[in-house]
C-alpha cells in the first residue's frame, strides 16, 4: 500500500517557555494530539492514523516543534485534516490537561502544577495563552508527500490549513550568547547515579549554521530534519552535504574559540560523593561549581603540546584524479577483459552516473570454507581477523570516502570495495591484497 506523509515545523520551542512554567512547549505538544473542536473525541486521531496502516509522532526541540504523520494513501485527505486541527481548534480541556501533567511525571507534576499553583498561576490558561500567543502560521512550515498532482495538493492543503491563524509574529531569535562570564572557565564536579567516571569539555562556539557552506565544524544530527527553517531557499537541496567555500580564516576563528578561558568542564565521579555543596532541584544530583585559576590553567598550557598529539600524516587515499572514463559504446553487461588459470577480470563501465568512482569486488574462491562446521566457524574469525587488522588504515580511507569489506561467503571469501575513487583505487587494492596475504588463506583449510 502506497504511503502519504506530512510534517508541519513551528518556529517555538523549548527556548520560549516563560519562566516558572519550564516544559510548557513541549506539554502543548502532547496536548494537541488529544482532541479539537471538528474532532472532540479523544485519541481519535490517533486511533485513525494507526487504523490506516500509519503512524505519528512529534518532538520538541530548543527553537522548534515539529509535529508529523504517515498513513495509507487512500485515507490522506481526511488524516490531513485531522492533523489541521491541530493548529486551528484544540480543545485542550482542563480535565485532559490534568491528566496528561499526572500522565507525564517526571518532574511536570512539580513545574506545572504544584509550584505554579503555589504562585497563584493557572497552567490551563497560560497553555492557552502560549498556544494564542505562538502559534501563528507565518512561524509554520508544512512539507507534504502524497502519490497525487501537485496542483491538488495545493489545492488540498489551502483547503484544510487555511483557517490556521496568522497573527504575524516575528521569528524568535536567540542570537545572543548563552554563557556570560561566570558560566565560563568553570569545573562543575557531579556525582552520577552510575558508577563510573565521565569528563566532558566543552566550548560555547559560534552556531555552524553561520558558516555553512564552509562547514568548519559538523552539524548535530538531531537538527537536520528542521534544515528548510535554516538554510536558505537555494540551498534547500544541499545543505550542509555540499560544502562549497573553502575558508581557512573561519576555520581559524573558531578554532580560537575553544581556549582555556572560555572552557566549560564537566566531571562526574562517584568518587565526589560527600564533597559537593549543591543539589540539582530536578532530579537530586549532587554537584558543585568551581572557577578553574588562571593557575592551572597556565600549567595546563606549560604541558602542551604533547608529542602524541599532532596533525595527522598524509592521507595516502585522497584522491586526486577526478576525470571521467567515457566508453567508447554502451555496455550493458561485464565483459570478460582478462582469463589466466587462476583468475578472471570482468569489468563494466559507468554509463549511468557519471562519477570518477568504482565499485570492486574480488571473490577468492575457497571451497574448503563450507566443509564442516568447524572451518565455517574459521572462515568467519579470519574474516573478522582481517577487517580488525585493516583497522590501521579505516579512518583514513573513510574520511578519503572509499568503504570496504571482507566477508566469508559459502564458496570463500569476498572482498568489496564501495564508492572508491579510481584515483586511489590502485592504493587500497594493494594495501588490502597484502593484509590478506591470500597463500596465507589457504594454508589454514
Amino acid at each position: 500500500m502506497l504511503q502519504c506523509a506530512a510534517s508541519l515545523n513551528v518556529g517555538v520551542g523549548s527556548f520560549c517557555d516563560p519562566v516558572g512554567l519550564e516544559g510548557l512547549a513541549h506539554f502543548l505538544e502532547h496536548m494537541l494530539f488529544y482532541a479539537s473542536e471538528k474532532y472532540p473525541l479523544e485519541d481519535s486521531y490517533l486511533k485513525y492514523i494507526t487504523e490506516h496502516g500509519g503512524s505519528t509522532n512529534a518532538f520538541t526541540a530548543s527553537e522548534m516543534t515539529n509535529y508529523f504523520f504517515d498513513a495509507n494513501t487512500d485515507c490522506f485527505e481526511e488524516a490531513l485534516d485531522r492533523f489541521a486541527q491541530f493548529f486551528i481548534k484544540p480543545l485542550m480541556s482542563a480535565d485532559a490537561t490534568m491528566r496528561e501533567i499526572k500522565a507525564v511525571d517526571s518532574g511536570n507534576c512539580d513545574t506545572l502544577d504544584v509550584r505554579p499553583k503555589a504562585k497563584g498561576v493557572d497552567t490551563r490558561q497560560e497553555l492557552l495563552k502560549f498556544y494564542e500567543d505562538k502559534y501563528s502560521a507565518n512561524l509554520m512550515h508544512l512539507v507534504v508527500y502524497s502519490k497525487e498532482s501537485l496542483d491538488k495538493i495545493q489545492s488540498l492543503v489551502e483547503d484544510k490549513f487555511q483557517e490556521i491563524q496568522n497573527s504575524d509574529r516575528s521569528r524568535f531569535q536567540f542570537s545572543s550568547q548563552p554563557c556570560t562570564s561566570e558560566h565560563l572557565q568553570i569545573l562543575v564536579r557531579a556525582v552520577p547515579i552510575k558508577q563510573g567516571h565521565k569528563l566532558r569539555i566543552v566550548w560555547p562556539i559560534t552556531p555552524s549554521i553561520v558558516h555553512y557552506k564552509e562547514e568548519p565544524c559538523s552539524f548535530d544530527s538531531d537538527i537536520l530534519r528542521s534544515e528548510f527553517q535554516i538554510y536558505p531557499p537555494k540551498d534547500w537541496l544541499v545543505g550542509s552535504s555540499l560544502p562549497s567555500d573553502f575558508n581557512p580564516d573561519t576555520i581559524q576563528k573558531i578554532l580560537n574559540e575553544l581556549s582555556p578561558e572560555s572552557v566549560r568542564i564537566f566531571w562526574e565521579s562517584n568518587k565526589f560523593e560527600g564533597l559537593t555543596d549543591k543539589v540539582e532541584p530536578w532530579y537530586g544530583t549532587a554537584y558543585s561549581i568551581e572557577k578553574v585559576s588562571p593557575s592551572r590553567i597556565q600549567a595546563w598550557m606549560s604541558s602542551a603540546p604533547n608529542e602524541n598529539l599532532h596533525l595527522p600524516v598524509p592521507n595516502v587515499f585522497i584522491p586526486t584524479d577526478f576525470s571521467i572514463k567515457n566508453p567508447q559504446e554502451k555496455i550493458k553487461l561485464p565483459v570478460l577483459l582478462r582469463k589466466s588459470s587462476y583468475s578472471k577480470l570482468w569489468y563494466k563501465p559507468d554509463t549511468v552516473f557519471s562519477t570518477p568512482k568504482a565499485y570492486v569486488k574480488i571473490d577468492f574462491d575457497c571451497p574448503y570454507v563450507s566443509n564442516s562446521p568447524e572451518t565455517e566457524a574459521l572462515a568467519n574469525l579470519l574474516a573478522m581477523l582481517l577487517m580488525d587488522d585493516l583497522n590501521e588504515y579505516a579512518y583514513y580511507a573513510q574520511v578519503a570516502g572509499l568503504h570496504y569489506d571482507i566477508s566469508h561467503t559459502e564458496s570463500g571469501f569476498q572482498r568489496r570495495n564501495l564508492d572508491v575513487y579510481h584515483s586511489n583505487m590502485e592504493v587500497g587494492l594493494h594495501i588490502s591484497l597484502l593484509k590478506l596475504n591470500v597463500a596465507q588463506v589457504w594454508k589454514i583449510f
